[in-house]
């Protein structure tokens, strides 16, 4: 290590990193001057150390060690595979099955992120009921781990879904508010829950500051499940959510066959340079037009001699999207409700279409007037 000339000023090189030179040695140079102040940083695979520099006096103090981040980590990890263990000794309903244990997602995988990692963390799981009406509990909280391995935590939420009804990806880590502490995505999908459920609303979006995990202020407020999409190149992730058009039915829902869940079109929520989440600004708006390219003939869908479920969901919700006015929706809809219901005179998915009439859209192209 070698100290500046008086006068000099020191050479910062192309980067804020500082290699070893050829005989392996590392040269720093630092401003040892009256007046200079600085904390400088220097950071190993396993180590971390504080060079503080005051006037003419330099001090290199170790500052912690990565390596009880990776503990901290680990320990996180064996946790919540304890958790699920557990879970397979219980009695009755409330036990795991080993089958069922193999469909979760991952739970207590440290992501990294900054100066930390974040994770997805089981604190209660059990099961319930038997057959059909066998489900799954989950308390889960969201983890931030920071470098010295002290675990901050606050609470996701619950979720009850039916074996393998849960799906998460991995978690995705970004600084979108550009304030130096990355968010967290938790990407999500309820693919089965109970007929007629209403899934809790989730925060899906995290940030950790002053010490603390809280849900992210700027992020779109959503039900349902989400995912991460790329609408642009701007290496900022943006999110797609089917909004409030997702719906679970069961085997009676009224058509000849029903599918466990029903969605419209995805929705987009574009990443923008402020931090926030717009589903209006051209990049969202061209997304959800390519799931929405025109206004359909027909809201009612058929295939061969019954009914295609999921293409009338999409249709439906489209058709508001583009414009299409509520009175001649209803209509429609009343006027084949014999086709959704297999005759009779009201059935679940003719309820469920009717009330994404009046579901507020996240986004619209159309122009039509509304009555």
């Amino acid at each position: 290590m070698a100290a500046a000339d008086a006068g000099e000023e020191p050479d910062a090189g192309p980067s804020n990193e500082v290699l070893a030179d050829e005989r392996g040695e590392l040269r720093l140079v630092v401003p040892l001057r009256d007046g200079a102040n600085q904390s400088v940083t220097l950071e190993w695979t396993d180590t971390r150390y504080e060079l503080q520099i005051d006037g003419t006096n330099a001090k290199l103090e170790w500052a912690g060690s990565v390596v009880s981040h990776r503990r901290a980590c680990q320990a996180l990890l064996d946790e919540n595979r304890a958790r699920i263990s557990e879970a397979q000794k219980l009695e009755g309903p409330a036990k795991i099955s080993a089958a069922e244990a193999t469909r979760l997602p991952k739970f207590g995988v440290c992501q990294p992120a900054g100066r930390g990692s974040w994770a997805l963390s089981l604190t209660r799981f059990a099961g319930a009921g038997e057959g059909a009406a066998r489900s799954l509990a989950f308390d889960l909280e969201i983890v931030r781990i920071d470098i010295e391995g002290k675990r901050f935590a606050a609470p996701f939420g619950a979720i009850e879904v039916a074996p393998g009804g849960l799906a998460i990806s991995s978690l995705t880590v970004c600084d979108f508010d550009d304030d130096g502490n990355d968010e967290l995505i938790v990407p999500y999908e309820l693919n089965a829950l109970a007929a007629g459920a209403k899934p809790a609303a989730l925060s899906s979006v995290w940030t950790f500051s002053n010490g603390a995990v809280s849900a992210y202020s700027k992020a779109p407020s959503l039900s349902g499940g989400l995912g991460v999409e790329h609408l642009d190149f701007d290496m900022r992730p943006d999110i797609g959510s089917y909004g409030p058009f997702a719906a679970w039915l069961g085997a009676d829902c009224g058509a000849k066959s029903c599918p466990s869940r029903v969605t419209g079109p995805k929705f987009y929520f574009h990443s923008e340079q402020d931090g926030s989440f717009s589903a209006t600004d051209a990049g969202a708006k061209a997304a959800l037009g390519r799931a929405c390219s025109q206004k359909p003939a027909a809201i009612v869908a058929t295939a061969g001699s019954g009914l295609n479920v999921a293409q009338t969901a999409k249709n439906l919700v489209c058709a508001r999207v583009l414009g299409a006015a509520r009175d001649a929706l209803a209509s429609e809809l009343a006027a084949r409700r014999a086709d959704l219901c297999g005759g009779a005179a009201t059935c679940a998915l003719s309820s469920t279409f009717e009330a994404w009439l009046d579901a507020e859209l996240p986004a619209e192209l159309g122009s039509a007037a509304k009555p």
